[in-house]
């Protein structure tokens, strides 16, 4: 392909620029290299390069030497690099069955009247060229054998290396014939972008033959980037570049013998006109009946593996000799359509026997699928007025691809009917919290599926569920309602869509709470030390309802406690307390004792009465002080007084002392001379609510 002519190209460029100031006689030829787990290959010999070939004759051997590669010197001097191999055609009958297999010799023998293996020994000494070997120079061993190509198998993994190439003719003459970079074991990119695919499978009652295409995708003919190669110092990645030729990969065949599979074959492909794509053909006995699996996969001539194909089985079988149905009838029966087809033998590779059915309007349906030892069905899913047309045809298990081209074909209609019979028995239970139905019916062609109806009415019932196939039901709806009375009937319909006559009419109700209304909007009306708490009469939407419960707690509390029932819609709470939060909720309760949601809770205080405030005391200069006098009356709710005291000409009270409720003299003697002073005095209650301050009066210590 152009590409490698074209690749080859730029890297010999690149390269001889880095040495071609170092020498102008060496030879500057980059000489094609492969590297896979088997060692590092050197095609010593170009094919196009015919600059060379007509002096090949004159070569005796060539020597290999090698160094590690570095980018810094490119080209080491070859006194530096060491012998790693003396490459010349095979010498020795041994040596040449290194290369070629008994059968490839007797080929060798065949292709060039040869007698003995000597006779090939000497042919590849004698005969250099290419041409002299046709298309058996494809081979890589054909140019192992003649030592065009050398294999470093001593090469270390991961290690790049420069080698010399030098060719040494009879006369002892030697020359640099050119070189090459390569690093050990590097992977060969181009084989993941290639993947076989099945294009055709041929099968006879003894062989197989099964053919794979490998497209060639664009940016593989245009070129692949180069990987980096794993010594970072190789910034020409000279040692990661790869001889690619797609008409030399290989696909090597794998067939599954056991549950292991095993290579059996291998083929160079065939390349197609536009060079975009290889064609692998593979030919394999097998005995009449064997199922055959396989896979290829892609391999470069020097070992490296690539991508396999999708795995494909085949039966080796004659198309002529599959059991397939060849004959079928549709004849009317009762409530359907019964087809009848010839006998197939079972065979492993046969899954079944398809039925597909056309109606009047061609619509296609596959009703069934039968066991392969079947030989009739009975179609019932059928309608009055409509004629059908069947294909039944084997079935062959999925991995073979296999399909029986021409359908066995029958036409029928339906024309017998059986009366319908109808449910009998039918009775309606609770059940948990919904209601079971049961029933008795005597089975009968054609069925299809039965169906249950459902009101509050016995003569207006509604269809609810079907078609159910089980003699029984459980009605389940959310809208059952404990409270109601439900009745229930049952219809059958066969698969011509004919009705039944209804059942006999049964009734039940679950066993489900009734949904019970919940009271709402309480209102307070607060009298003579008693509430009355009343809220909206849902008994007039709900007439199951027989009476309301009150709970009540006080806001700091936690749990609330029954105050009491009522059969109305209010009720009295006598045992409050003025200045305490109250909350109350209220439930209704029906005839079944269900209880509804409590109502939110609603808050009620009853506003204490106001602190009284001190009409009146008196003030008077005494040898001790100043003296303050109150009016000598007991109050049982009052628990103190508060005095308050301030400079005249300061106008903010201070707290000055505290009185019991029974005492009502308080002398102050913490006074001064010639200083006016204003006292105030508030009363305290039981529950520590301090009234406002009294009106303030003044005095002047004297």
């Amino acid at each position: 392909m152009n590409l490698n002519k074209i690749g080859l190209f730029v890297l010999f460029c690149l390269w001889s620029i880095h040495i071609h100031a170092q020498t102008s006689e060496l030879n500057n030829r980059l000489l094609p290299a492969s590297t896979s787990a088997n060692g590092n290959f050197l095609h010593l010999f170009v094919r196009t390069d015919t600059s060379t070939n007509a002096a090949q004759q004159d070569i005796a051997y060539y020597v290999v030497k090698r160094i590690p590669f570095t980018i810094q010197n490119l080209v080491s001097k070859e006194s530096s690099a060491k012998i790693v191999g003396v490459v010349k055609p095979v010498q020795t009958v041994s040596e040449l069955k290194q290369y070629f297999t008994f059968e490839d010799i007797k080929i060798l023998k065949a292709a060039y009247q040869l007698k003995t293996e000597s006779d090939i020994v000497k042919y590849f000494n004698q005969h250099r060229q290419p041409e002299d070997y046709l298309a058996f120079y494809g081979s890589l061993n054909t140019q192992l054998a003649l030592g065009h190509v050398f294999v470093d198998k001593d090469a270390q993994k991961g290690v790049a290396y420069t080698y010399f190439i030098k060719a040494v003719t009879n006369n002892k003459t030697e020359r640099l014939v050119g070189y090459s970079f390569i690093e050990t074991n590097a992977p060969n990119y181009y084989l993941p972008h290639l993947k076989p695919t099945n294009i055709s499978i041929f099968t006879h009652d003894s062989a197989v033959q099964v053919s794979w295409a490998v497209p060639i995708p664009k940016t593989v003919q245009d070129g692949l980037a180069v990987p980096a190669a794993s010594n970072a110092s190789d910034s020409l990645k000279l040692t990661r570049w790869v001889f690619f030729q797609p008409e030399k990969l290989m696909g090597r065949l794998f067939v599954k013998t056991g549950n292991n599979f095993k290579a059996e074959q291998s083929r160079m492909p065939q390349m197609n006109a536009t060079a975009d794509t290889l064609f692998y053909d593979f030919y394999m006995p097998a005995t009449p009946e064997q199922v055959v699996i396989a896979y290829v996969q892609m391999e470069d001539e020097v070992g490296n593996q690539g991508l396999q194909s999708d795995t494909v089985v085949a039966l080796a079988l004659s198309k002529t000799n599959l059991p397939i149905v060849h004959s079928a009838s549709a004849t009317s029966v009762e409530n359907g359509i019964q087809l009848r087809w010839n006998a197939i033998m079972s065979k492993h590779y046969v899954s079944g026997v398809k039925i597909m059915r056309y109606d009047s309007q061609d619509k296609l349906d596959t009703i069934a699928v039968m066991h392969p030892t079947d030989t009739s069905f009975i179609d019932y899913k059928v309608q009055v007025g409509q004629t059908y047309r069947y294909k039944i045809s084997t079935l062959f298990i999925p991995q073979l691809r296999m399909q029986q081209e021409l359908p066995a074909e029958a036409v029928g209609t339906l024309s017998k009917f059986a009366t319908l019979q109808p449910v009998v028995n039918l009775t309606a239970t609770p059940f948990s919290k919904h209601i079971l139905l049961k029933w008795d019916w005597k089975s009968a062609p054609g069925f299809y599926g039965f169906y249950v109806y459902r009101g509050t009415n016995p003569n207006q019932l509604t269809l609810i569920d079907g078609p159910i196939q089980s003699a029984s039901y459980i009605d389940s709806a959310i809208s059952l309602s404990g409270k109601n009375d439900y009745y229930y009937a049952v219809k059958v319909q066969n698969l011509a869509q004919v009705m039944s006559v209804q059942s006999n009419v049964v009734k039940s109700s679950p066993n489900r709470p009734v949904e019970v209304a919940s009271p709402t909007n309480l209102r307070f009306y607060y009298a003579n030390g008693t509430v009355t708490i009343g809220w909206d009469d849902v008994a007039k939407q709900d007439a199951t309802i027989e009476r309301f419960v009150v709970w009540k707690k006080q806001k700091t509390e936690k749990i609330f406690r029954l105050l009491g029932s009522s059969p109305i819609n209010s009720l009295i709470d006598s045992s409050i307390e003025a200045g305490i939060d109250y909350e109350y909720q209220v439930a209704a309760v029906n005839f079944k004792k269900d209880t509804s949601v409590y109502s939110a809770p609603f808050v009620f205080t009853v506003a204490k009465q106001p602190v009284e405030v001190l009409s009146v005391f008196y003030v008077r200069n005494i040898a001790e002080g100043i003296e303050l006098s109150l009016p000598q009356m007991v109050v049982s709710d009052r628990k103190m007084y508060t005095i308050y005291r301030r400079e005249s000409g300061n106008s903010v009270f201070s707290k000055l002392a505290s009185l019991k409720a029974d005492t009502f003299v308080y002398v102050d003697k913490a006074v001064k001379a010639n200083t006016t002073y204003v006292y105030a005095i508030a009363i305290v209650m039981n529950d520590n609510r301090e009234g406002d301050r009294s009106h303030s009066v003044s005095i002047r210590k004297n």
